[in-house]
């Protein structure tokens, strides 16, 4: 027993780590004023109001790898994954996430319904590419996004008056929520794989209304459309980027 000071425990190694990383209050606090009062939230927040709240940046960074590694571990992962072969006798391969469908199945079985030995490497190769591909970006890219999103939000929300800092830090909040929606899903897609198309749905509306309760100026209309303007040119710019890095590393590899 030390002689000065509190004693270690398990309870304030939990306090001392969260405290490191200001999640002791801020993160419930932030969390619930994202979710009741998104506007007044960030509002308060760029004015300087931000003793009781999270810093959105390492929020965002540590819920963006948290994420990324329950989706590569219960998503993504190649032994969860359902192979649809159309044609046995090329290379084109379906992916289909959650419970298999008709006509879907295994890597293992996708591979034994190939009889060409050699096709069979090809494909495993090909499969794990795509993890390894997976493994190494999906942080990378996820965490690009935002900043390109952010530039178009400061763009089609110019009437809202904020520089494009404000618009970085307020998505950083927005995606921040986002990513906990998934990991407060993650036992429930676990349990029954199929309730990922929910979470994603839930999630997509979610992100969608706190982009436009927090960015819009007056009209509701005229802020949903400057928000799906953003999310599809943001949308468009990250599929070259992906087919670009899937071309580099996976096709090309």
């Amino acid at each position: 027993m030390a002689e000065n000071g509190k004693r270690i425990t398990l309870r304030s190694l939990f306090s001392e780590i969260l405290s490191v990383l200001n999640f002791e209050r801020g993160v419930f606090y932030t969390l619930r004023e994202m979710t009741i009062r998104p506007r007044t939230f960030i509002t308060s927040y760029l004015d300087g109001d931000r003793a009781r709240s999270v810093n959105p940046f390492r929020f965002l960074i540590l819920t963006t790898a948290l994420t990324a590694f329950l989706s590569l571990t219960f998503v993504f992962d190649a032994d969860k994954l359902s192979f649809n072969f159309e044609d046995t006798q090329s290379s084109a391969i379906q992916f289909d996430f959650g419970d298999s469908t008709d006509g879907a199945s295994t890597l293992d079985e996708a591979l034994e319904a190939i009889p060409d030995a050699e096709k069979q490497q090809e494909v495993k190769d090909f499969v794990a590419r795509i993890m390894a591909f997976l493994n190494n970006w999906l942080n990378l890219i996820v965490l690009l996004i935002i900043p390109v999103f952010a530039f178009f939000c400061w763009i089609f929300f110019r009437k809202r008056k904020w520089n494009y800092a404000e618009f970085l830090t307020t998505n950083a909040f927005i995606f921040s929520w986002t990513n906990i929606v998934f990991i407060l899903s993650a036992p429930l897609i676990l349990y029954e794989s199929g309730m990922l198309v929910w979470v994603f749905r839930i999630a997509a509306l979610g992100t969608l209304y706190l982009i436009i309760a927090t960015m819009r100026s007056r009209n509701w209309v005229v802020a949903s459309i400057a928000a799906f303007g953003a999310a599809f040119v943001t949308m468009i710019l990250t599929v070259f980027l992906v087919s670009g890095l899937l071309e580099l590393f996976v096709v090309g590899g």
